[in-house]
Order: C-alpha cells, then structure tokens, then sequence
C-alpha cells in the first residue's frame, strides 16, 4: 500500500538526533498496517567508517518497525559524484530518488517525510494504510503543527502508541494545532513533511529534480511539478495530524542563518512542466548497485559470529600486559597476540563496503591468516592485497601480491602491521631494534618505507581532488615507535592501550610538526620571549640551566666560558628572575652579553655575509641558520630525518638538535623537496667520502638510492642502526680510479646528495671531476645539491673556502658541467647561529653547535642547489 520514504545520515543533525529519530520512525511504523507496507530508510553519505544511521539506533526500535524497515546505504565515494557543487553532506533530492527507485513495486503510494514526523488520524483510528487505502488518484499535503523539544523528549521512544496519544492530547491542550497557510499551489508551511504521492505519477515525472544540490525547496519544486500534472494539490489535513519534533536549539546545516538554498526562483515560479527528462535515465542512482539491507538483519551483527569462526578457544582466564609508556625501551615493542588484537581490527573492518579491497602490510603470519579469516566471514569477497617484494605469501585463496602502484590504485583500505613474529624476537622489546635477524629488519624496513610511501601517496591524491579518503590502520601502534610515527602522517584517533590499534585518515597537510608535549612552562616562555614559532624543547631547556648554573657560580666574567653564553641562556635569567636577587641577574646579564660568542666574532666575519636573521621561508643556496628550526616546513623535515636519519640511541629522541649535521642533511632534502625531485617515484644517489644517513633514510622514501662510496668502507654504511628498505638501497664501492664513475651504476638520477663536504675537500680538480661525471646521470629536470665548508673570517683554505671564492668556484664547476644555480643566494648569518660555535677537540664539540672553531679559524657549512634546467627560486 505506502512506501514511506525518509533518509539520513550517522551524524548529529541537531539536537538529540537519536531520540527524536526512533520515537518518528517507531510511530510511523506503527500506523502502516497494510501488506507490503514499508519504511525506506536511505543512509546517504555516512562515512565508511561507521555503521549506519539505523544500525546505531536499532535497539531503541520496536519489533514493528524492523519488520518493515529497509535500509539503503548510499556511500561517500557515490556522494563524491555531487561533493563539487555543493557544501552539504546530504543531498535531500538524490536521497529521496534512491529510495524511490527501490521502493515496492507492488505499493501504489509514495510517502515522503522525514525521521522528526509523528502521524495520527483525526477521527481516532490507527492506520494510516486504511485511510489512504480509498484515496482516488491525486498528490496530497498535510500541515504540520510543531512540537517543542522539551516535550517529545519527554515520550518514551519505545513506547509509539502512547507517544500518539500525547500528541494528540498536546495538540489541543496546549494550543499546538496552529494551520498556516501560504500561496494557493503549496497551501501551507513545512509541507515536505507529508507529500503523498502516486508511485507511478513519481516516476513518470522522473522523481525529485536532482540539480537541486543544497537546502530548502526541494519540497516546493516537487509540489509545483505535480500541480501542473494534476492542476491542483489535494489536502488530507481533515483526515491527519502530522506532528513536528523540533530540533533548531543547535544550528544544523540548513537551518544556520548563513545556510545556502536552492534558488526559489528558478525551481519554484519558473517551473513549467512537470518531467525531468535531462535525469530520465540517471535519477535515484540507478546505474549503480547499492548496499540494502532489512533492520532486523543489520551488517554489524555479523562480527560476533566473525569472531567465533577466526578465533581459536581460550583456555586461560585472561591476559596481562605493561603500559610503561615512560619506558625507552618499551617504545621498542614488535610481539603481538593476535588473538588479543583481532576484534580490535575487525571492529574496524566490519563496516566496510562489501566490495572493498582490503590491502595488509605486515610479517606477522598468524595475525595475517586471523585477519583474512574475519575479513571474509565478515562478507567482503574481493581480493586481499600483499606487497610483491613482503613475507606473506600469495598462496592464501583470494590474496594477491601487486606492486606499489597497482597497492595504491586497488586498495580502499589499509592495514599495517608493525610486529614480527616470535620466531624473529630473541626479546621483546629491542631496544633501537638491537638483537633482531638481518631478515627481520627488513621487513621492519619494507613496512614502514611502504607505509611512509603509501601515505605520501594518498596525501597527494587528496591534494589533487582526486576521491574520497581512505582509512588507515595501524597495529601494534599505541606507544610504539612506530605507532608514533602513524600518528604524525595520519589523523588518528587515541584508542586505549589494550586494543593495540591506531586508525584514521591521512593527513592532507603533510606530516605533523610537533613540539614537545612535555615542554614544562619554562620552555614556552622562553620561546615567546626568543620569538621562536614553538616552545623550547627539553633539551636545549637542559643544556641552558646546565650554563646558567655554570654563570652564576663564576667568580667573574672571566671564568665564564664563551660557547655557554647564548640568548636562551640569557633569555632563562627572566624566566627564573625570582630565584636570583636583582643585582646578581643585572650582573649576570652583563656577563652574557660581553662573552656571547656572537659579539667577538662579528669583527671577524667576511664582509660578504650579512649580520641578520635569514629570510623566511629559508632560501635555498644558503649558510648554516639556527631560525630555520623555526620554519614550520622546514623543521618537519628536521623532525622527520633525525627520527629516520640518525642512529636511534645517538639522536632518535632529541628531535630538534640543531647541530650542523642536522641542518646541512636536512636542508639539502627541504630543498629538495621544494624543488619536486624526490618522491615515491624518484631516484636518488648520495655521494660521500664516509657513511652517512641519508641513504637510509631516502631508501624508505623513493624508488631507490645508490650509495657512492668513495672511500670503499663498504658495510660501513651499515654498522649503524638505522631503518632502512635492503631493497631500495645498493651501495656502490668507488676507491680512487682514473674513472671514478665507471662502477657506477648504469642508470640515471632524479637529485643527487653529496654531503660532507665530499665535493670540495680533495681540491678543485676532483670537484670538477666528480661533479661533471654525476651530472651525465642526472636527468632532465634533476637537481644536484652539496654542502660546502665555510669560512666565516675571509681565511678560507682549499677544504674550506671563504664565502667569495664559494660562490665563484660554484658558478664555474655548474657551468663546466651543464648545470645551472637553483636561484639565488643567502649570506645572512644571525648572533643565535654564531652563538652555537665549539671547539675542535674540546668537550664543547660534543654539544649541539652550528659554529666551529680550530687552529685556522671559523667555520660553518652552506648549501647548494645545481640543477640540469631551470627551476624557479622558490
């Protein structure tokens, strides 16, 4: 007889979106009576995330209800059809038209209303299928009388009969009934709340008009097209009651004062017929096959029995674990239970779409096979996907091993898994991955570098508007080392310990710049009196009380060493002003300032350089500069190196230890980066005359580097703990030869690193040698960079040439080469670099520094960029 059609989504659409909902779609159920009755719910656009709208209110709604309630899930990846042209989550129109297309044929009426609607007959009867059951051919409306939100909420949701019965009584009692009438088409206000209608008139006129993408009127239009069919609109408000639950105590998207409607005009007063011929064809999403199910036989209650059939018995009462999450080595974790993890994940993967493609990387065999267990009982069909080059087999029914590209093309989600199996672990935990099989690093290493690639992936397929995002899952992920760095490329959200599981979507800006969490308040303060972008880290925090203890227990100000006399140190004097008597501070103050490094080498320093704080953004031909830890960008790649470039005991936790390896490491790879040349796709090599961390560290980053290795230390690049891809990363004896590059390999480079002062300390005719043989495998479009030693006080010598005869001595080794300078230069040098300086061979150098001093003077390192064409100064 009535197909009631209503739709929405699992958000917060107003105030007490579940009460209301329930209480409107128990009560409509309760007056259809007819065979074949129906109530259509479409679930438009709720994320893939969750389960449906219906499904999390299923418990509050009767027996009756899920005997005739339908369900059809629109999903987000068929909104993104419509995303373009409008700013609303839902579209009223295209939701409507779904559940048109699949209502019950055999049902003459289409009713079209909204879950916040309670209907009862005037004359006291209960149903309303007797009452439209005689109704000749026509389109019907019925005002609608508001309810105040303080009284529905009163009803109990379960309860549909007595929530009638108030109605009805609130109705006249309290003075509710109030008709409103409008123009002489639509009659009255609010009429999209009762829109009965043929089925068949509907779908000759081709439905709701599905150009109508934002709020409002979508009613109207639909009254106006029927009363050019039938030359009138017909009123049951004689025979009906329809109540409005209202919601507007919080602004919803069509209710805001900003809110953007659909144009009255063009849909209301020119409507001149009433088909939609240019949607004929496409309305309602017909060419595409959606997900339906009945309500009382939801999807979500497949996990228990998905559980029951991947789960082996316990036989124990329980589990135990340890949270030290304040534990080094704790954060060192690979043992996972995968009995333990898996209703965790598959809580997650119980409200995929049933043709998504799940692709899984990981080691771990039993947490795999459990998965692939769930994965299936849990009504997915599609095929699993495994990296081609990883440890799980292929042999697995359905599983297929791809390589990255066709990973990122078929995937709708992902899962990494960050274990190894017992077999592999002599302990658990290793600390900075001591004490695991070569084999096992590997995989550690193919893990997380398809992990680092695969989120640089979906980020830039989200830049370029290309679909919708997609979840990423991580286990174990909760207070691991590798749990932290999912956290800094993915949005996730903080799950408890024992799920084991992080999830979540990536982060479209990039990897998360973070400062110390547990910076204490002195730290924030002396970054806001510094101007520093972010709070001082604990660290930098240490070393300056460590120099400030040491300048006020000296007797004098010549006591006081140089390299302790810095702007944070001085800056920590106000911070902690309180504690030390006024004279002393102003007597301290005056100490720092006449022994502050920067002061005596001002006098010294090559007149080519400039006395300032460098430009911001940092150029990219440049000196060594203490304020590009400031840059947001270029401090994420500062984070992003020392974590995956440096040894893990040495610097893995001192994230922003601003020393002049860090810096020149991570400014060639900023420039880089800003250049376009290194990527999932690229390839690199480094060139250096001692081992270094950047192959490591671009190894899990591109398509492959080539280690040079121009001193022949062979295993040496490898003897200290880094992460790593072995399959990314070849390394490429080169001794001193007549032909240097003929061991090289036979293929060519998208950008090149050669730190360490590689290029010109053996002298300008090596330079010239090495740097014309590296620019005949770059390709078009590639970029060199290298960094160069320095001189600050115009006393350069061969290994370390003053900034004049840099700049000459590069212009003429790019131009030999073929090469052309990425942009310009910036000589600027600030007090806050020059403060950081030690001494060669002394305990000084043992301390983060950008500055060094030795027999023949000062010295820090610059940057440049050579590229094989053009590229803009950015």
């Amino acid at each position: 007889m009535i197909s009631v059609i209503v739709y929405g989504r699992n958000d917060s659409h107003g105030y007490n979106l579940h009460k209301r909902a329930a209480l409107s779609l128990n009560s409509i159920a309760e007056v259809l009576t007819a065979p074949g009755d129906e109530i259509v719910f479409v679930d438009y656009n709720t994320p893939d995330d969750l389960p449906t709208f219906v499904e999390a209110i299923l418990d509050t709604l009767t027996g009756g209800c899920r005997e005739i309630l339908r369900v059809v899930r629109v999903r987000p990846a068929l909104h993104a059809l419509f995303a373009d042209r409008t700013s609303y989550a839902t579209i009223e129109s295209v939701a409507r038209n779904v559940g048109l297309r699949r209502s019950n044929p055999r049902n003459r009426w289409i009713l079209s209303t909204n879950t916040d609607m309670v209907f009862l007959r005037r004359d006291g009867g209960r149903s309303l299928s007797e009452l439209v059951d005689g109704l000749p051919d026509g389109f019907y409306q019925v005002p609608r009388f508001e309810v105040p939100e303080s009284l529905w909420e009163s009803l109990d949701r379960r309860d549909p009969r007595l929530a009638i019965e108030r109605f009805r009584w609130w109705g006249a009692r309290f003075h509710l009934n109030e008709l409103v009438h409008t123009d002489p088409i639509t009659r009255f206000d609010g009429i999209g709340d009762f829109q009965l209608a043929l089925r068949s008139d509907l779908f000759a006129i081709h439905g709701f008009n599905e150009d109508m993408l934002a709020g409002w009127n979508v009613d109207m239009n639909l009254c106006h097209r029927l009363h050019r069919r039938y030359g009138r609109v017909d009123s049951l408000s004689g025979q009906v009651l329809a109540y409005h639950c209202g919601h507007t105590r919080l602004p919803t998207a069509i209710h805001r004062d900003d809110t953007v409607m659909n144009d009255p005009v063009r849909y209301i007063d020119r409507v001149v017929r009433d088909d939609l011929p240019e949607q004929a064809e496409r309305w309602g999403l017909v060419r595409h096959a959606l997900e339906e199910f009945r309500a009382d036989a939801p999807p979500s209650g497949r996990l228990p029995a998905a559980l029951e059939k991947s789960l082996p018995a316990q036989d124990d009462p329980g589990r135990e674990a340890w949270n030290d999450f304040t534990n080094f080595s704790a954060r060192f974790r690979l043992r996972l239970d995968p009995d333990h993890a898996l209703p965790y994940v598959a809580d997650l993967l119980a409200t995929a779409p049933p043709d998504a493609v799940l692709a899984y990387v990981g080691s771990h065999r039993g947490m795999f096979e459990r998965t692939l267990r769930a994965w299936r009982a849990l009504g997915h069909g599609e095929a699993v996907l495994v990296p081609e080059s990883g440890v799980i087999p292929d042999e697995f029914p359905g599983v297929e091993a791809v390589d990255a590209l066709e990973f990122d093309r078929r995937a709708s989600l992902f899962l990494f898994e960050f274990a190894l199996d017992d077999d592999w672990l002599a302990q658990d935990p290793c600390p900075c991955f001591e004490g695991i099989p070569e084999e096992g690093l590997r995989q550690l290493g193919l893990i997380y570098g398809l992990f680092i690639q695969q989120t640089e992936r979906e980020r830039q397929r989200l830049a370029a508007g290309k679909g919708t995002p997609r979840r990423f899952i991580g286990v174990p992920a909760v207070n691991t080392f590798f749990g932290m760095r999912f956290g800094e490329r993915v949005m996730f959200t903080h799950t408890m310990f024992s799920t084991r599981v992080r999830h979540g979507q990536v982060r479209r800006t990039g990897l998360a710049v973070r400062s110390d969490g547990a910076a204490d308040e002195a730290g924030r303060r002396l970054g806001a009196a510094l101007g520093r972008a972010f709070p001082i880290d604990r660290q930098e925090v240490e070393i300056a009380r460590g120099d400030l203890d040491r300048i006020l227990a000296a007797e004098g100000p010549d006591a006081v060493e140089p390299h302790r006399c810095t702007a944070v140190a001085q800056a920590l004097l106000d911070v902690v002003g309180a504690a030390v008597p006024e004279p002393v501070r102003q007597e301290r103050r005056r100490w720092i300032e006449r022994n502050r490094p920067s002061r005596a080498l001002r006098e010294r320093i090559d007149p080519l350089i400039v006395s300032s704080k460098p430009p911001a953004p940092p150029l990219l031909n440049k000196l060594c500069a203490a304020e590009d830890w400031e840059d947001t960008h270029w401090r994420a790649v500062a984070e992003e190196f020392t974590r995956d470039g440096l040894p893990f005991r040495a610097s893995t936790y001192a994230y922003f230890k601003r020393s002049r390896g860090v810096w020149e490491r991570t400014h060639m790879l900023y420039g880089l980066g800003r250049l376009g040349v290194i990527g999932h796709d690229a390839r690199c090599a480094v060139i250096s005359r001692a081992p270094d961390g950047l192959g490591h560290f671009l190894s899990l980053r591109t398509a492959g580097v080539d280690i040079i290795d121009l001193q022949g230390h062979g295993t040496g690049w490898l003897a200290r703990r880094r992460m790593r891809r072995m399959d990314r990363m070849s390394i490429h004896p080169d001794p001193a030869s007549p032909a240097p590059d003929r061991s090289w390999p036979d293929r060519s480079w998208n950008a090149v690193l050669i730190p360490q002062n590689t290029l010109l300390g053996a002298g300008l005719r090596q330079a010239d040698t090495l740097l014309r043989n590296t620019a005949r495998r770059l390709a078009g479009g590639g970029v060199i960079t290298c960094s160069v030693e320095t001189a600050l006080d115009n006393r350069g010598r061969r290994d370390c040439p003053a900034p004049d005869r840099i700049a000459a001595v590069m212009g003429i080794l790019a131009d030999r080469s073929g090469l052309v300078l990425c942009g310009g230069v910036d000589w600027s040098l600030s007090d806050a670099t020059l403060d950081r300086i030690a001494v060669r061979g002394e305990d000084s150098e043992r301390r983060p520094h950008l500055v060094t001093r030795d027999d023949h003077g000062h010295c820090t390192c610059s940057v440049w960029f050579l590229s094989k064409g053009e590229h803009p100064q950015r």
